[in-house]
Order: C-alpha cells, then structure tokens, then sequence
C-alpha cells in the first residue's frame, strides 16, 4: 500500500499509545476507553496522559477490560476499558501513553501521497493543495497550514504542517490528508518540532 511505502526507514514506535475515545469518573475510579494504536499494555503499568494542553498526568492502570471481560495485557488493534482506581481529571481526545514516548506539538514535517483519481480521489487536489491541510490522525481531524509551499504539493513531498492545535504524536504516524470529508491522500510524520 501507499501508506507502507512512506513508513519505510521510519521506525514507528511501538511503545503503548491510545486516543482517549470515552471517559467516565466516579468518586473512586475513572473509567477510560479506546482502541490501542501501539504496543501494548499490562495491568499494573505506570502510564502517561498528554494532548489538549495537558502533559504528563501519570496514571496507574489497575484493570483492562475487553467486551467487558478482565485481562492482564492488551495489545494493539483491541478496544478496551481501562480502569483507575482513582479520580483523574482526562477528557476525551487526549492520549494515554507509555511514559516519555510521544511528544506533544504543532509543528510536524511529513511525507504525503495524494490519492490519484483512480484510487478514489474525485477532488481537484490530486496535483495540487492550497496552503490549508486537514489531517486525521487516530480518527481526530486537526488543521493546520503548509508552511513550506511552493507553487504545487506532488506525491511523495515532504511537507512541513504548522498545526492549529497540539497533538501528541512520534515518529512514523500514519495520518489521512481530508478534503470536503473525503480521504484524498496519506503521509507520515517524518520529524518532531
């Protein structure tokens, strides 16, 4: 795929990372959900919340469930629940993560490849972006701006994204470029600023 072709010579972590799809507090515990998009993760691990502004609440996970079923590990791919027996202040959108293993920023360099028409590009960015990006990463749509445009984008430029918000990412994320709420080209982040 396009997408494996752009990873290639960039090590993509495999370290535990999660968006945060739900969360749920009761005086005691807090409940959070998503799909695991890295690595994997154990009862017991000692983990880190970032994004949306907030860096580094660190968490202990004391229960994993999935479909509602208690586990030791999780691993990537799998939707779990999990639980922390304790009241913490995370809201939806933010990552849970290993300790130290994403950065949060705005600014990110990448290597995109825009659909062809005949890969389901219907758009006219095909051949060419404007100085506008919307990317999703991890399901999450976030904005931003080309800050190093010349007079066209080609497939398989490298690209450097000054986003509208913070985003907690690392080296070898795959994202979906969106136009008019069609996928019309990938990339992956290439560099950290």
């Amino acid at each position: 795929s396009k997408i494996e072709s752009l990873i290639k010579g960039y090590s993509v972590n495999d370290k535990f990372a999660m968006i945060i799809e739900d969360v749920y507090a009761t005086d005691s515990k807090t409940y959070i959900s998503g799909v695991i998009k890295s690595g994997k993760v154990n009862t017991g691990d000692i983990l880190e919340v970032s994004g949306m502004s907030i860096d580094g609440i660190e968490v202990k996970i004391n229960k994993i469930l999935i479909d509602g079923i208690s586990v030791n590990s999780a691993y990537i791919g799998n939707r779990v629940e999990l639980i922390i027996y304790d009241k913490v202040d995370v809201i939806k959108g933010q990552t849970i993560a290993t300790k130290n293993s994403l950065i949060t920023t705005n600014s990110i360099e990448t290597r995109i490849y825009l659909y062809k028409e005949d890969e389901g590009n219907n758009t006219t960015i095909s051949k060419e972006l404007n100085s506008s990006i919307n990317i999703s990463l991890w399901n999450t749509v976030v904005s931003g701006k080309i800050i190093n445009i010349d007079n066209m984008i080609r497939s398989g430029a490298n690209v450097d994204i000054l986003l509208d918000k913070d985003i907690t990412v690392d080296i070898g994320y795959s994202f979906k470029i969106i136009e008019d709420n069609t996928t019309v080209g990938v990339g992956v982040i290439t560099k950290v600023n």
